[in-house]
């Protein structure tokens, strides 16, 4: 009875340390994916500061160019006023020619 006493010792003793190492090698997977998950949130929250900067930056772009459509469009009418006077003082010194025009 005591053999059989002491092979279930052995048994347990070896169990215990085969769950031991188990136990060590998932503590040491959980602490790597720890790291890994900290590392992916500083990277995760560079990316979004990044994407922040771009819209705001295009935000800016955008309004920049409305600024300057606005600006070509005063042009514009300035340009086709200054035709109209251009063609009207055109007009006034011509002679009129035998048909009217």
């Amino acid at each position: 009875m005591a053999k059989e006493i002491r092979k279930l010792a052995d048994r347990s003793q070896t169990s215990t340390n085969d769950i031991t190492v188990v136990l060590n090698d998932l503590h040491t997977k959980l602490d790597d994916a720890n790291k890994f998950l900290n590392e992916y949130g500083l990277v995760q929250g560079e990316v979004l500061e990044k994407i922040d900067s771009t819209g705001n930056r295009l935000s800016e772009s955008s309004e920049e160019l409305q600024v300057i459509d606005k600006e070509i469009g005063s042009i514009n009418s300035l340009v086709g006023d200054q035709a109209k006077s251009t063609t009207s003082l055109l007009k006034c010194s011509m002679p009129a020619n035998r048909y009217g025009l």
